[in-house]
């Protein structure tokens, strides 16, 4: 795992679209006015409460759209205890706590954002949409 800020990955799924599906009845909106970054994410959960259909629009830096890109991949099929333990996981790997922290989806390629705290916002909009998403 490396701690380059914009490794490959990185630049990779800044570029991927996981536009919202038509069918998605949760949205949420996120945004940080200091960089401008704006992230909207829509969910549609199955009956048993796990994502069945997920996609975000983005406007921003390459750090905010590559977050709900990985976001994306990691968490179909998650529930909201799925998704919150995912992203505990994340914060700590933000916060550069050490060890094997067990991301799935390219999650492990933001590791360089713990270097920039500043940018750890950048890294979490999406997740903070898709957690309002997930309330009842």
């Amino acid at each position: 795992m490396s701690d380059d800020l914009y490794q490959a990955t990185i630049l990779e799924h800044a570029r991927r679209a996981h536009p919202i599906p038509e069918g998605t009845d949760r949205r949420a909106a996120r945004d940080n006015p200091f960089c401008g970054d704006a992230v909207e994410i829509g969910v549609h959960l199955d009956e048993r409460g796990f994502i069945e259909m997920i996609g975000y629009h983005a406007d921003g830096c390459a750090i905010a759209k590559a977050s709900a890109s990985m976001m994306c991949a990691a968490v179909a099929g998650r529930d909201a205890a799925g998704v919150a333990e995912l992203r505990a996981r994340l914060d700590r790997l933000l916060a550069g706590e050490p060890g094997d922290l067990e991301l799935p989806a390219d999650l492990g390629a933001l590791a360089g954002v713990a270097r920039y705290p500043v940018r750890r916002k950048c890294a979490t909009l999406a997740w903070d949409a898709l957690g309002a998403t997930l309330r009842p």
